[in-house]
């Protein structure tokens, strides 16, 4: 779908889109990048080191994975992507990973001020606001100009404190996701009973939503999905995008 047939749809529906930004937050091989694929109609931006997500992207998507999926190694091979999935008509945006998203703007930030400071190896702390500024004009050119959904995800580690681990472990976000996120999800698998027997599902807990108050009686604490493998279906996208009580007519589906 072309950039102008979105636009048309826009006109034609009447209604605003509402582009949601979720942040999926889980230990490995919880299904962070599984359900994130799940949701309409996406395109991977794969940051880390060894290309992890081509296999599920190719799970899901067998006919057409090769399009889907991006291998971004530099912050311009992310803008790149984003804008081939516009032009490709995708409806959402995934990044994997945070952590690694903020280093490879970080970087980019280095090389430029290296041109005329070769000798720095380094970022000061005052110009990690070229990071941070670029990062804005990231997140409105996918919500506001493109109106795609993004989705960050963000991997477990351990804590270090005093170069000594804590024994707990903490979610590797890229920095503020809990201002810039309209969701927040802990993705984990638990066994829930079923009759006699147990299944394994994943669960979300639910640790932001923008659109509805943390005290009302609407705010949805935990979100259930059930095994997905489907991504035509938008089971899991729906049962993610209901908690917002925005109109279903909005969504970018």
């Amino acid at each position: 779908m072309s950039e102008i047939s979105n636009q048309q749809d826009i006109i034609e529906k009447g209604v605003i889109p509402f582009p949601v930004i979720v942040e999926l937050i889980a230990e490995a091989s919880d299904g962070k990048t599984h359900l994130s694929l799940l949701f309409s109609n996406p395109a991977l931006a794969d940051l880390t080191e060894m290309g992890e997500s081509v296999e599920i992207v190719r799970k899901l998507y067998p006919d057409d994975c090769d399009d889907r999926y991006f291998r971004c190694k530099t912050f311009q091979d992310v803008r790149t992507a984003l804008n081939q999935a516009h032009i490709d008509g995708r409806k959402t945006f995934i990044i994997e990973t945070g952590s690694h998203l903020r280093l490879i703007i970080g970087i980019e930030a280095l090389q430029e001020i290296q041109k005329n400071k070769a000798q720095r190896s380094s970022l000061h702390p005052t110009e990690w606001k070229y990071v941070n500024a670029e990062m804005s004009k990231f997140l409105s050119k996918i919500k506001e100009e493109f109106k795609m959904n993004l989705i960050i995800s963000a991997q477990m580690d351990d804590e270090w404190k005093k170069k000594e681990k804590t024994g707990k472990r903490k979610n590797q976000s890229y920095p503020k996701m809990d201002h810039i996120a309209d969701i927040r999800l802990f993705i984990k698998v638990k066994e829930v009973e079923e009759g006699e027997t147990t299944k394994k599902v994943r669960v979300g807990k639910v640790l932001k939503n923008r659109l509805v108050n943390k005290l009302s009686s609407d705010f949805t604490k935990e979100i259930m999905f059930e095994s997905d493998n489907n991504p035509e279906a938008l089971k899991s996208f729906k049962k993610i995008l209901a908690i917002t009580k925005i109109d279903e007519s909005r969504w970018v589906m």
